[in-house]
């Protein structure tokens, strides 16, 4: 008999990070659930470790890399079989769980119908009273950033409103996502979380920041922080995510926010903050250009393929009446801490 609840770990390579990951979960005071680790072809032996030292895990071995987005949608196409579950949970393989954490999360998507997603309270593993994330916040370009990302953990003990939850360690109601679909496959990883965030909010549903459900993350343990390969991910796919989600007249200002964002980037790298000055430290201000000239020509050379998609979304916004500004309103981030935030 299938669970109530599924929990889908992506993994490539990861071996190193999935035993003390899954020895939390066999702690959880919730039981009600089934948990699926989703290999993406790893050679570390990941799958054939979790087979035999998780016997109750169930493993999804695929052939080839397909990203955090293709990993996750594979499980998600295996818990969607199963009617009983109600919600699906991603977790990333860096992370050991509180006790109480599957348990507050199911509690927060019961207390109300209109929920479609919950975030977790991430906090650092190596340094448990710093914030890694609590939820999403969202800027006028398509860029986003973690909630509260490095402020002290005292800072967010409040359950509320947020615009969409942190993949990380979320919680998505299944009703909500036969609605809206899963993650994008295209984006393979990076801003995969957030595209679904705004299809979520244009289906009519909200997502709750739950402080009581502790994660600890050791972040970016399976793709190196302030990377070229991140940049370029983050960078093509917020293109994407701009076409796709962003009303008309959203979309024609979006440009000069960018420009904005840039523009404290270029102060971030000149005066060695935040993530520009962190990735010029390692590399330089001209491999920074090349990046980002390459994640727009395919950003741009792919847009077409978004068409049918971006149909599809803005009549589900214009059928539910919803208003895009408003997120905007509630919940964003400016230029300056999007780009000088060390993250």
């Amino acid at each position: 008999m299938s669970a109530e609840t599924a929990v889908i770990i992506v993994n490539w390579n990861g071996k190193h990070l999935l035993g003390p990951c899954l020895k939390s979960l066999r702690q959880q005071t919730y039981r009600d659930f089934s948990v699926f680790v989703v290999d993406n072809n790893s050679d570390d032996g990941s799958a054939d470790f979790v087979m035999k030292d998780f016997p109750e895990t169930r493993v999804i071995a695929l052939k080839k890399n397909t990203g955090f987005t293709g990993g996750n949608n594979a499980g998600f196409r295996e818990t969607a079989k199963e009617r009983r579950i109600k919600y699906i949970v991603t977790l990333n393989n860096d992370t050991v769980v509180d006790r109480r954490w599957l348990e507050n999360l199911v509690k927060a998507a019961r207390s109300d119908r209109k929920i479609g997603s919950c975030s977790s309270k991430v906090l650092y593993l190596h340094d448990k009273d710093i914030i890694d994330t609590a939820g999403i916040a969202i800027y006028q370009d398509g860029h986003a950033q973690s909630r509260h990302g490095l402020e002290k953990s005292s800072a967010c003990t409040k359950k509320e409103e947020i615009f969409g939850a942190s993949a990380v360690a979320a919680l998505y109601k299944m009703e909500a996502i036969r609605k809206t679909g899963f993650f994008d496959g295209m984006f393979y990883m990076y801003q995969e979380e957030v595209d679904l965030a705004w299809r979520l909010r244009y289906a009519g549903y909200k997502s709750i920041f739950v402080p009581s459900a502790v994660v600890y993350h050791a972040h970016s343990a399976s793709s190196k922080p302030f990377s070229p390969l991140k940049a370029y991910y983050s960078e093509r796919n917020r293109i994407w995510l701009v076409f796709k989600n962003f009303p008309c007249l959203m979309l024609l200002r979006s440009p000069y926010y960018t420009i904005k964002r840039y523009i404290a980037l270029s102060k971030g790298a000149r005066e060695k903050r935040g993530a520009a000055g962190e990735f010029v430290k390692r590399y330089s201000s001209f491999r920074i250009f090349t990046v980002l000239a390459k994640a727009y020509f395919i950003g741009i050379l792919g847009i077409p393929l978004f068409v049918p998609k971006r149909i599809k979304i803005q009549m589900m916004r214009i059928r539910n009446s919803i208003d895009a500004n408003a997120f905007f309103r509630r919940f964003s981030t400016d230029a300056e801490k999007l780009a000088l935030i060390r993250k």
